[in-house]
């Protein structure tokens, strides 16, 4: 679990979960380094607006992001790039979480 790009000036940070193996997977690990993440980071640098942006072809990850109340972006690609930068895909899918959704 990481964070990336913390812009205090805006209030954003971008944060990334790998899990170790499959073994890991489905036992809400991610879930709740997540939201302690989305916490710390929020009480002490203010951050209120989190993205992810992982492939579109990993559900899995775009399911457990959803369960933590991550929602796809309402900006255009052109501006997610330009706001964000670009993702790690070609088939990067944005996601945000607002703190006071």
């Amino acid at each position: 679990m990481n964070y990336d790009g913390l812009d205090t000036d805006r209030a954003i940070a971008e944060l990334d979960i790998w899990l170790r193996s499959q073994d890991c997977c489905g036992h809400g690990y991610g879930t709740d380094a997540m939201v302690a993440l989305m916490r710390h980071l929020h009480a002490d640098f203010r951050v209120e607006t989190f993205i992810v942006r992982p492939s579109r072809r990993n559900q899995r990850a775009i399911r457990a992001y959803e369960k933590v109340g991550f929602r796809p972006s309402q900006l255009a690609i052109a501006d997610q790039i330009s706001t964000y930068g670009e993702g790690d895909y070609a088939d990067t899918i944005t996601l945000e979480r607002k703190m006071s959704a």
